[in-house]
Parts: C-alpha cells; sequence; structure tokens
C-alpha cells in the first residue's frame, strides 16, 4: 500500500508536467520517505518543499496595523515564495506572525531582504527550517482545555507538570476573559499534545494536579489520527 502511493504521487506530478527524470528522482524521494515511514503528509511536504526549494521560518513583530499580513504575503510572492503554514495573533498592541515559507535557494537572501524593507518599524527574524516531522509511530495526541478563575502560576504549574511527564506542547493558546456574573476574571487554555504511549495514563492525574490546586475544569480529548 505505502509504494502504492509512491506510485500515485508520481504519476499525479506526471499528469501536471513533471518531466520523467523529475519523475524519477520524485519517486526516490518518496520511496526514502516510506522507508523511513513518513507519514503521508510528511511525504507531501518532502516533495512540495523539493519542487519548490528551500523552506524558511519568518517571524515579524511590531505594532499592530491594517495591511501587515498582505503587505508581507506580497513581499514573499514577489520573489517566487510561496506561504505553507502561518499563525498570526495581537497580543496588547502588539502583532505577530511566525509563517514557514518556501523559495528557491537563489531567490531566498532578496525575498528576506524585501520582506525586511517593507517593515522598518517591525523586527524580522529568519531562519532555515527543516520539513515539519511527524512525531514516533508510539506517541498519542491529545487536546487539552482548561478554564477557571485567573490566577498567577496556572501556566508555569501546568507546563512544568507537563514537561517532567514527557508530554509535548504543540500550540497553546491562554487568554483572560472578563466574568462580571461569577465576580472574578476567568482563564482559558487550550493546547495540542504528544506524548509517548506510556505517558499517557499519567495526563489526567498531572492535569488534576493543576485543577485541584487552582480551581479549575478541565477536559483532555484523544485526537490521535486514526488513519
Amino acid at each position: 500500500a505505502p509504494m502504492s502511493m509512491v506510485g500515485a504521487l508520481v504519476r499525479m506530478g506526471a499528469a501536471t508536467g513533471e518531466s520523467v527524470v523529475r519523475a524519477q528522482s520524485l519517486y526516490r524521494m518518496a520511496a526514502t520517505a516510506v522507508a523511513e515511514k513518513a507519514t503521508p503528509a510528511a511525504m507531501n511536504d518532502r516533495m512540495n518543499d523539493k519542487r519548490r526549494g528551500e523552506s524558511w521560518m519568518l517571524s515579524l513583530t511590531g505594532p499592530n496595523r491594517i495591511g501587515i499580513v498582505r503587505d508581507m504575503v506580497k513581499g514573499v510572492a514577489a520573489h517566487g515564495g510561496n506561504v505553507e503554514e502561518s499563525r498570526m495573533a495581537t497580543l496588547g498592541g502588539e502583532f505577530a506572525i511566525i509563517s514557514r515559507v518556501t523559495v528557491e535557494a537563489a531567490r531566498a537572501e532578496e525575498m528576506i531582504a524585501a520582506v525586511r524593507l517593507s517593515f522598518p518599524d517591525h523586527d524580522l527574524h529568519a531562519k532555515q527550517t527543516s520539513l515539519r516531522m511527524p512525531p514516533p509511530a508510539d506517541y498519542k495526541s491529545f487536546s487539552l482545555h482548561l478554564e477557571g478563575p485567573d490566577s498567577v502560576g496556572i501556566v508555569s504549574m501546568l507546563t512544568e507538570t507537563l514537561a517532567k511527564a514527557g508530554v509535548n506542547i504543540h500550540d497553546m493558546e491562554t487568554e483572560v476573559l472578563p466574568a462580571p456574573f461569577a465576580g472574578y476574571p476567568v482563564f482559558q487554555l487550550k493546547a495540542d499534545l504528544t506524548m509517548p504511549s506510556t505517558a499517557v495514563d499519567s495526563l489526567a492525574a498531572n492535569v488534576k494536579k493543576v485543577e485541584d490546586k487552582f480551581g479549575m475544569t478541565a477536559e483532555i480529548t484523544d485526537s490521535t489520527s486514526k488513519e
């Protein structure tokens, strides 16, 4: 089945105008990915990035204003780059965006320089990066939602507890919301976690420590892919 998928990907490349030599290169790359037990998503990333060139992480922070995302994407596209993945947020009066972009190796520096020139009042950090790596096959994925009275130390205790248990935090969002009906501000946390199978049993117990200390309620959902 995996090799059939490799063949399908190569045929797809040929159908979109790939040369025979290029198709053979994609086949070798896909075969290597199968040998390394890469997921279909990771295999697709490898072939897409190989076509497009280098993969770069761009992070931009600075005063919030209209048009930041437009200007950043415009600067990337003008030099042959493509935005693959992005995360963005406004915190206080500051706006932050982090994007993974792909671009031909020969045009990477000019693309970065152009984006930097478009944002004289912002901080831009650029770093060449590898493709996203799937978690090991024996890892499980969970989503965590934590809510309760806002208090100093919640995130500190939670992250310390999870790290000691071998849990990796992939994404996390926190916010404090007004709750006049409750008489106190409400803290909310959402996180995507991965961990070895051996750490699953202790996850609920570790989160409960935070619940008990701060009067929180938590919901843990298994989000492990069924594919």
